[in-house]
């Protein structure tokens, strides 16, 4: 109960606290900065709290002619395995980068 309060309340505050709504354009040259973070195996609770894997990532997306985009990023996972008693520590860097060419898009943006 208390959750979907907190959540009810949530709503109406962005909702009364919002004046303008603003969509974000695929200007060329436009950039964006992306910032990501988690929980790797779930949601945290004390029960939980030496089980859990997080991760981050960090992407910079570059628009270009057409509304495609550049993108060119990096991640870091953190997971536990359990083995015999106790539990190892895996850690994972991961880059990205690729093009997406936007091919299916509606002509009146």
């Amino acid at each position: 109960m208390k959750r979907t309060v907190f959540i009810l309340i949530g709503m109406a505050l962005c909702l009364v606290l919002a004046d303008k709504v603003q969509a974000q354009r695929c200007l060329p040259g436009m950039k964006g900065l992306r910032l990501t973070a988690g929980m790797a195996d779930g949601f945290h609770s004390a029960s939980r709290r030496n089980e859990l894997g997080y991760h981050f990532g960090l992407s910079m997306d570059s628009y270009t002619k057409g509304c495609s985009k550049w993108v060119f990023g990096a991640e870091y996972l953190q997971k536990y395995h359990p083995y015999k008693d106790t539990r190892l520590p895996m850690s994972q860097f991961t880059a990205e980068g690729g093009y997406y060419y936007n091919f299916l898009s509606d002509a009146n943006k």
